[in-house]
């Protein structure tokens, strides 16, 4: 279970990533791009972020069964990360939509990888709990998001898009915190599998030996 709950931690922090680039779109593209019509902007992004997804998630999850969960995991925290940084210099509402499609790559990698690993590390007896774990994660995640914004509006008081530009680093540095707990899971994942793998033979040598 130290595993799962190390995951938890790292969902909470990818979640609230993403969260924040979704909240906070339409008011980067009007402040920042200086977009006439920042919704039309706004609805170009999520499309793109969502054709993204959509290509990837499929692939994320045949690559997470063939390669590991961890890998993919790693990859999607990495790829959400340089995306989301190379908003810092970017200024093009083109540029920015581009940008979305490798956000949705990212995104749909680690929820393809994340409920896989899910599935193994949670434990049957007590499955409906450590799901409503989960549910708590996200919640936690989104709620981090939300209360940002009372910094970035301080911060854009001070400067103009000061408080922008430390969302995006804020963002980056959650993506590359994450690393650490998603390796704690990774560790917790291979205790389980040994675990899995030594009840296996049990079973084996139990049911092989004469009766």
């Amino acid at each position: 279970m130290k595993g799962y709950y190390w995951f938890l931690i790292a969902m909470a922090m990818i979640v609230g990533a993403l969260t924040a680039m979704q909240i906070f779109s339409l008011f980067f593209i009007r402040d920042k791009v200086g977009l006439e019509n920042p919704a039309a902007g706004a609805a170009a992004l999520t499309l793109t972020i969502g054709l993204g997804a959509a290509a990837a998630v499929y692939p994320a999850g045949a690559v997470s069964d063939r390669f590991g969960r961890m890998r993919v995991l790693y990859g999607a925290s990495a790829v959400i990360a340089v995306a989301a940084g190379s908003l810092l210099f970017v200024s093009s509402i083109t540029v920015i939509v581009m940008i979305g499609f490798f956000i949705g790559v990212g995104a749909a990698m680690f929820l393809s990888g994340g409920w896989a690993l899910i599935t193994e590390l949670v434990p049957e007896q007590n499955a409906g709990r450590s799901l409503g774990l989960t549910a708590f994660s996200t919640l936690a995640g989104t709620g981090i998001a939300r209360l940002s914004g009372f910094g970035i509006d301080a911060l854009n008081r001070q400067s103009e898009n000061l408080g922008y530009d430390a969302l995006i680093i804020g963002i980056v540095t959650l993506l590359v915190v994450s690393m650490y707990p998603l390796h704690r899971a990774g560790i917790g994942l291979s205790r389980v599998r040994a675990a899995g793998s030594e009840e296996s033979q049990d079973i084996l040598q139990t049911y092989n030996s004469p009766g």
